[in-house]
């Protein structure tokens, strides 16, 4: 990948939730960019469940099952002038479609299917996502991620950016709940402390190369630091 970002190896493997441990501009954004096909100059190989698979857009990445949440959900995740039943379902509008027309009254179940597993008011859902909470936008943009058919990887930049205590471990549940389906989890973090709690493998990532990678029952939090504040040559322990 071209920039910062260099010589990057990682493995998800189905039901695993991979943290990437990083500071801002780490380059733990840009792979996950590069995964969902943001990143058309980026180069690589990807292999999903045995096959190699290539892309340069997003819709190349979601046929191919990768699904990415970006971290800026206002300018780039949530069309914040459409309501929440649109933005909870715009990611399967092709599932909820026949012969080019939206069936809406599937449209509208899963709508209140996924604002209830998520945790966000039924009542709301002809309202503005814009008008939420940021906690509750925050449920919205990964709402519409969840029980998506065909989703192998899902790609989640900050995932509690902007989240209160309580909502951020709601947001872990749902994301344990995607994983405990077989559906791979790779999402990049800051807080220390979520990677820990979150996360199956610790992945810390330090000017655009990886430091070390470490099954998260073994990881101690003051080396984790160590490696995300300092380049060493990439160790698997």
């Amino acid at each position: 990948m071209p920039g910062r970002v260099h010589g990057v190896s990682l493995t998800a493997r189905r039901g695993e939730i991979v943290g990437l441990a990083g500071q801002v501009g780490s380059g733990a954004s840009e792979v996950l960019r590069a995964l969902g096909g943001l990143v058309p100059e980026s180069s690589g190989l990807t292999e999903i469940r045995g096959r190699r698979a290539s892309f340069r857009r997003p819709q190349g990445a979601l046929d191919a099952g990768i699904l990415y949440v970006s971290n800026d959900r206002q300018g780039e995740g949530l069309f914040l002038q459409k309501t929440v039943a649109q933005n909870l379902t715009v990611s399967r509008l092709r599932q909820l479609s026949r012969l080019g027309f939206l069936r809406r009254p599937s449209a509208r179940r899963v709508a209140r299917e996924l604002a209830a597993r998520v945790g966000v008011d039924r009542a709301r859902l002809a309202s503005p996502v814009g008008g939420l909470s940021g906690g509750n936008q925050q449920k919205v943009l990964l709402g519409r991620a969840l029980q998506r058919p065909g989703t192998v990887l899902l790609a989640l930049d900050e995932p509690t950016r902007g989240v209160d205590v309580g909502g951020r471990g709601e947001i872990h549940s749902l994301i344990r709940q995607e994983a405990a389906t077989g559906v791979a989890v790779l999402f990049a973090s800051t807080e220390l402390d979520e990677v820990l709690e979150l996360a199956d493998v610790v992945v810390t990532m330090f000017e655009g190369h990886v430091v070390s990678v470490v099954p998260a029952a073994e990881a101690n939090s003051a080396r984790v630091l160590e490696d995300m504040t300092t380049r060493r040559e990439a160790v698997a322990r």
